[in-house]
């Protein structure tokens, strides 16, 4: 062996790829150490082969063909699999060249395994993320710096409104106002420069509604590093914003209403007196009278107070008390007769009336008090006439619909979604308190209703209640200013009220209706005076007192005096209130605050033979 052929075989023997010497029978001549590490064969083994025994792929005959094609044409580079002694076989390149003056071939074998393996993993992996891209439960988009979908997901689809395959090659500046794309292009600069950020954005469908999304953007770099675009994950949080709006405003109304309970118990003890000397004042000095009128007058001024307690109150009850059957088209009609007479001749009133509307169970002054509200709202909103339109329909889901709806000025999207809250209005100072739509509000979903308003600048408010009907008859009010009980026989009847002025001027009205009052100022001093032997009449308890107060005092009292009636005296008629009323016999509501009638028709209904 010359010099030059010992250099030749030293480099293929040291050469990391394997290589294999070829005759033109096809019969093995040579092979370095990579090949017969990749193959399992030792020399001896792999010399007493032939080529086509390797070759995983190809017949022996195709084999044959194609060794004679590689002498033809002088080399050739193809992928093939060869065969391990153990029968497995793997991945190799093969780069083969024809030596015309030795007859032989050599070739040249690059194991793929590795390649294959790393190929094939990569593929999986791949199509793993996009498979998981596919069913991930929020959106998923990648843009490029422009903001042009260059990959989605179905949900990223669904959220923007888009049919299947078409969200990708959109610019998101389509579905986007002016104001929300400069907070993306703004946002976007922020990734230029490898910063993500979370923030929420509204868009507009391709059908016209619009979402609010909340999402998070990465930066999206090429293999240099350079950041070509985002990632965005993002999910529709519209209902959340609902739901947490509603729950806001649940949380408001509750602190607003705790308020006004104290502020409610004071306000009626302080009514209470004041109604009660009027009323009890009042018949004793002739109608047309000096002293008669400013009774009649103070009596009034106390009653319009009382209404003003009850709507605070209004604001947080989840149950009405005193429900009765009322009349839906009644309501709408005595409220049309009333208005008539009170609002400007160029707002037009129409009734649209379903006669099959029957009664909801509900409180009719509470009812009233929305449905005035509503209407001077709407008449407000038309300060240059135009139609107030009141109607009823029976709903296909059985449930009955009240409407008022106006061709006023209508309010803006941010005046809508806050026209609920107690305290907003956009009336000027002194010609409104705020209240009058959060109080609608609250009223009907006590009345286990749904309320919901529509409007438009320039088109018009139309709000709508919607309430379970029942089937009785409308039962009628029962008259504050009816005849006076005729008085009976009199009574000793023990008062227990902290206060002071309801304690003086109820005990007033006892004695002036021929009665004995007996006054302690809580449920301590009552049993005292019981358990040392005291047997009233009647008992006039106070449910909101220090100490005991009126639910811990009235077991009590019943247990000691089982026959003897009891008034449950309270500002607030609440669950509370009402349960004890009904767990406990012989025990009726009286309202603060109560005039001088309303105390005499409730002892004479609970003291009928005296």
């Amino acid at each position: 062996m010359s010099a030059e052929e010992g250099d030749f075989q030293a480099l293929l023997e040291t050469n990391l790829d394997g290589y294999l010497l070829v005759d033109a029978g096809g019969c093995l001549v040579g092979a370095n150490e990579a090949y017969l590490h990749m193959s399992g064969y030792t020399l001896d083994e792999l010399l007493s082969l032939k080529i086509h025994d390797l070759d995983a792929i190809e017949t022996s005959t195709e084999t044959d063909k194609h060794s004679e094609k590689i002498r033809a044409q002088g080399s050739d580079r193809f992928l093939s699999r060869h065969r391990r002694k153990d029968g497995s076989s793997f991945p190799v390149e093969v780069s083969t060249r024809f030596i015309p003056n030795r007859n032989l071939s050599v070739g040249f074998i690059r194991d793929l395994t590795v390649i294959v393996e790393t190929e094939t993993a990569l593929r999986e992996s791949e199509a793993h993320h996009r498979e998981l891209i596919e069913i991930l439960g929020e959106g998923i988009a990648i843009t490029n710096l422009q903001e042009t979908v260059i990959l989605a997901n179905p949900v990223a689809e669904s959220i923007f409104g888009t049919p299947s395959g078409q969200f990708v090659g959109r610019n998101l500046g389509e579905f986007l106002d002016a104001s929300e794309w400069n907070r993306v292009t703004r946002q976007t600069l922020l990734r230029v420069e490898g910063q993500s950020s979370a923030y929420q954005l509204r868009i507009r469908r391709t059908d016209g509604l619009l979402r609010t999304i909340q999402l998070t953007a990465s930066p999206r770099r090429d293999n240099s590093g350079q950041v070509i675009g985002s990632l965005a994950v993002f999910r529709d949080i519209t209902e959340e914003l609902k739901l947490e709006e509603a729950l806001r405003l649940s949380q408001k109304m509750e602190s607003l209403g705790n308020l006004a309970g104290g502020l409610a118990h004071d306000m009626n003890n302080v009514l209470g007196a004041i109604l009660g000397l009027a009323t009890t004042n009042l018949d004793l000095h002739p109608e047309g009278s000096r002293l008669h009128s400013t009774f009649q007058t103070i009596t009034k001024a106390c009653l319009r107070g009382r209404n003003m307690v009850k709507s605070l109150l209004d604001f947080t009850r989840k149950d009405m008390t005193g429900e009765r059957s009322v009349s839906l088209n009644g309501l709408v009609q005595e409220e049309a007769r009333l208005l008539e007479r009170t609002i400007p001749a160029n707002v037009a009133i129409q009734l649209d009336l379903d006669p099959q509307v029957g009664t909801i169970l509900g409180d009719p002054d509470a009812l009233s008090l929305v449905l005035m509200n509503l209407c001077v709202n709407a008449v407000d909103a038309m300060p240059e006439g135009g139609s107030l339109s009141l109607g009823t329909r029976s709903q296909p889901d059985g449930r009955v619909l009240l409407t008022v709806a106006d061709t006023g000025s209508g309010m803006s999207p941010e005046t809508l979604e806050h026209a609920v809250e107690p305290f907003y209005t956009t009336k000027p100072h002194g010609k409104g308190t705020g209240l009058g739509l959060s109080l609608a509000y609250s009223t009907v979903k006590a009345h286990h209703g749904d309320l919901t308003i529509q409007s438009r600048l320039g088109q018009g408010t139309t709000v709508e209640m919607r309430f379970k009907p029942v089937h009785a008859q409308a039962e009628p009010a029962i008259r504050e200013d009816g005849e006076a009980t005729r008085p009976g026989a009199s009574c000793h009847i023990l008062l227990v009220d902290d206060d002071e002025l309801i304690q003086s001027a109820v005990a007033t009205q006892l004695e002036a209706m021929g009665h004995e009052a007996t006054v302690t100022s809580s449920g301590e001093q009552a049993m005292d005076l019981v358990n040392q032997g005291f047997r009233p009449d009647m008992v006039i308890l106070d449910m909101n007192m220090p100490g005991w107060g009126g639910a811990r005092t009235l077991p009590r009292l019943r247990a000691a005096l089982p026959e003897v009636p009891i008034l449950l005296s309270t500002g607030r008629a609440d669950q509370r209130a009402l349960d004890l009323a009904r767990a406990i016999p012989g025990v009726t509501i009286l309202a603060k605050p109560f005039g001088f009638r309303e105390l005499q028709a409730a002892l004479a209904a609970i003291l009928p033979d005296r």
